[in-house]
């Protein structure tokens, strides 16, 4: 079987602008000795195409290439969806739509000299589920990545400047992203990506425009923040979720907005200029009533971890509040021994009338490095010999 690849003659190079073939694609970097520059708008868009259920994959040599000269009356028969796209670093453009509604795609290799990834390029690609930028890629443009529904991570070089609208609007399994410092995040660009957990930013960004849509619960990372007095550059928050619903006033004929949980009045802290830390901090009263235990023990645990303008009334309570559940607090972190290191260096939580019921949760779940570091803190700290146990 020959990969057929369709091509017109451009003012920089070869424009390819279709393709029928086997599911897996290697575009050359150049035919006929021109070099190949650029993908042509909806090239392999399958939009309205019909495919078997069959997917073949097959690795083509160069020799089984056909080149054929785009015509306007040729018609495309397409057999295999594609499923793995290998484009070379000759290629400086890619149109508008180009991989939209490729169903099946779950590989490709971007070119190293991009400058934008255009608006729908990878719309519809359900199968799609991580890319890698290139590092020269500047502009994500509107909808690119949209209902992307299994794509779980996509890694942005710090290039990135502009994250269009909507440029992952439905992408329901996106789990985790890095955003450089600066990015201008258009309308909706994270609409409907519930599962949506952890977010790093990188000094000053647009905070309320990357949330704006988030309702779940999420961890904010910051990074490289102005320093303040306690010498911080960075920040770790916890929102809490909220739901909402809309109650109608009949005879105003106006709908109210009633919102649940303290998880809304956190999200209220982000503002485009920065976060309001004071007011965050001030919430945990409300927190420790509202929310489940482990929300709350996330709240101050990043709190005290990151103490970025932290004031020392709030870091009292956040102290407190570990003190009382720190059995919990061990239980919840005993498969995170970093979390668990951290807390054995706060002053006051560990302490020789419960150390002992610490490592007792640690010996109930056979966790050998923590019952090792928990009895070497006891013996260190207290003077006490190890503590026997059995796993």
């Amino acid at each position: 079987m020959c990969q057929k690849i369709y091509y017109k003659k451009g003012e920089h190079g070869i424009i390819i602008v279709a393709y029928d073939g086997a599911s897996t694609l290697i575009i050359p970097d150049n035919i006929k000795g021109i070099p190949v520059t650029e993908i042509a708008e909806n090239a392999f868009s399958e939009e309205n195409i019909k495919h078997t259920n069959h997917l073949e994959e097959i690795t083509y040599s160069e020799q089984q290439y056909c080149f054929i000269e785009w015509q306007e009356d040729i018609k495309i028969e397409k057999t295999n969806a594609l499923q793995k796209v290998i484009l070379p670093n000759s290629i400086q453009k890619i149109g508008k739509s180009a991989f939209s509604y490729c169903s099946a795609l779950t590989q490709i290799d971007l070119p190293k000299y991009i400058k934008i990834i255009p608006e729908r390029c990878f719309s519809h690609c359900i199968a799609l589920k991580e890319i890698k930028i290139p590092e020269s890629v500047t502009d994500i443009q509107k909808y690119a990545f949209h209902d992307c529904i299994k794509l779980e991570r996509i890694y942005l070089p710090n290039s990135i400047s502009v994250l269009g609208d909507y440029v992952f609007y439905n992408n329901y399994c996106l789990y985790e992203i890095v955003l450089p410092e600066n990015i201008f995040v258009g309308m909706g660009a994270f609409k409907n990506c519930k599962s949506l957990k952890k977010v790093m930013l990188q000094g000053n960004t647009a905070f309320l425009d990357v949330f704006a849509d988030l309702e779940q619960e999420v961890e904010m990372h910051i990074i490289n923040m102005p320093r303040e007095q306690k010498g911080c550059t960075e920040a770790k928050l916890f929102f809490p979720d909220f739901e909402y619903e809309y109650m109608e006033n009949y005879p105003a004929r106006q709908f109210k907005q009633m919102n649940y949980g303290s998880g809304y009045l956190y999200h209220q802290c982000i503002h485009n200029s920065g976060i309001d830390f004071i007011r965050y901090d001030d919430l945990f009263s409300m927190a420790k009533r509202e929310e489940t235990k482990y929300i709350a023990l996330e709240i101050a645990f990043n709190r005290l971890q990151y103490p970025y303008k932290l004031r020392e009334k709030n870091e009292m309570e956040y102290m407190a509040f570990l003190k009382q559940n720190i059995l919990f607090a061990v239980k919840s972190y005993l498969q995170e021994i970093e979390k668990l290191y951290f807390l054995s260096k706060l002053n006051g939580i560990f302490t020789s009338e419960n150390i002992d019921n610490i490592i007792d949760i640690a010996i109930q779940q056979k966790n050998v490095q923590a019952i090792s570091f928990l009895t070497d803190y006891k013996m260190k700290h207290f003077g006490i010999n190890k503590k026997s146990f059995d796993l």
